[in-house]
């Protein structure tokens, strides 16, 4: 006589926290869209309008006009070294302030 075998059931597929949040993960796609559609597509069509002449060829003659102006070149320039000086300070406060923070509780910061 033969033994039975007990048969087993199939493994079900382990979800991982991601397919058990996904319809918490779809709730979020309607303003992402939003977001996507009113910030960027702007951005879009301006870049198409610098590099598409109205007859529709491509062409980089405005960038080239643009920066042959020394006005927006000393512009661009000028940025540059105030963001660079603001991130140099932002740096040389904000590392020994953490530094510091993470030793000492200051009571006005405890939250």
């Amino acid at each position: 006589m033969k033994k039975a075998t007990p048969t087993r059931l199939p493994d079900r597929k382990k979800t991982g926290r991601l397919h058990q949040e996904l319809p918490l993960h779809l709730m979020l796609l309607p303003g992402l869209v939003i977001i996507l559609i009113y910030n960027y597509a702007p951005m879009f069509g301006l870049l198409k309008q610098s590099v598409v002449t109205p007859e529709g060829e491509f062409t980089l003659q405005e960038f080239a006009k643009f920066f042959s102006k020394s006005y927006y070149t000393g512009t661009i320039v000028n940025s540059v070294k105030v963001t660079l000086s603001v991130t140099a300070i932002a740096l040389v406060l904000g590392i020994p302030i953490a530094y510091f923070y993470s030793f000492y509780r200051i009571r006005c910061f405890i939250m």
